[in-house]
């Protein structure tokens, strides 16, 4: 719920950014955040644009697999 989020965001484990009045949590770091709870890898890949850089695998594997 909206109190678990806001937790998650104060605590640093979400990464939010405020624009005017608003609170948004831009999709990587929502998919990033939901890959640590999944025990996923998160692994940076320069030049990958449609997933902005970032791809999740599961643990013990690399990304070319």
């Amino acid at each position: 719920g909206r109190t678990k989020l806001y937790e998650l965001i104060r605590s640093g484990e979400l990464v939010s950014i405020t624009i005017d009045r608003a609170r948004r949590i831009p999709r990587l770091a929502a998919e990033e955040y939901v890959a640590r709870r999944c025990g996923l890898a998160v692994h940076k890949l320069a030049g990958s644009v449609a997933t902005g850089g970032v791809v999740a695998v599961p643990s013990g594997q690399s990304p070319a697999e």
